[in-house]
């Protein structure tokens, strides 16, 4: 299929890298660490460089046992492109990344491919992208990266879902008004056992609706929604 955009292009690229890796039969599954960083000495290091090298994180055929420069700088690229601080340290949650089957990462590959088909090209001028699975929301002026924050999306079980919009309207202090759904199995509860529960989250109610109290939650430090609100009308 025709390239739709940059992002489709580039995991079009991993695709064959991650096909050829699984056709020749993975990568070693690495025992788990503590803690390894540059200068130390083991056979672990040796494995986690091979399992580097077969992704392309790190060039190169070197299978010391000796964590170097070099392989300091694929842990840390490694480390960035799972959304962590790159420290270059290795610890058990980057052994357990590392270990993640290479057919795993080769259909979530295949599944975001077909998740890139869905969202219009990339659009001229300024873009806004929040990246879900990494907490992380990046604007883009043209092709520059403008800067980046943290954001807060859904949990299991309310997951935020992915769509495409425009911005319309920035609301600074914003009240959050609080779902009925939330409102019956959360605040209620709260109101019951503790009869100051909404004067210590800085909520009040403003009136009734199909029997349900209406809450909202006034503007300050405590406020759900943050200190800004961005309004993109969506389906």
């Amino acid at each position: 299929f025709e390239d739709v955009h940059e992002p489709y292009r580039l995991l079009k690229e991993k695709l064959a890298q991650y096909h050829n890796v699984v056709k020749n039969g993975g990568w070693t599954e690495i025992p788990t660490v503590k803690s390894l960083k540059k200068g130390d000495s083991s056979a672990t290091v040796t494995l986690i460089k091979r399992r580097l090298q077969a992704s392309g994180d790190m060039a190169g055929k070197d299978t010391s046992r000796l964590f170097n420069d070099t392989l300091d700088a694929a842990v840390r690229r490694f480390q960035q492109s799972m959304g962590y601080t790159p420290s270059g340290v290795v610890n058990a949650q980057l052994v357990k990344d590392l270990n993640v089957p290479a057919r795993l990462r080769l259909e979530q590959i295949l599944i975001n491919m077909e998740r890139m088909r869905w969202i219009p090209t990339e659009p001229t001028g300024q873009l806004i992208m929040v990246n879900i699975p990494e907490f992380i929301l990046h604007v883009y002026e043209g092709k520059q990266k403008a800067f980046t924050m943290n954001v807060v999306v859904g949990k299991e079980g309310h997951n935020t879902v992915s769509f495409t919009g425009d911005l319309s309207t920035i609301v600074f202090s914003p009240y959050w008004n609080v779902p009925p759904s939330i409102v019956k199995n959360e605040i209620l509860p709260a109101m019951e056992s503790n009869p100051g529960y909404l004067a210590s989250q800085n909520m009040e109610q403003t009136g009734t609706e199909g029997g349900l109290p209406v809450i909202r939650q006034k503007p300050g430090p405590k406020n759900s929604l943050g200190r800004v609100k961005f309004l993109f009308p969506n389906s």
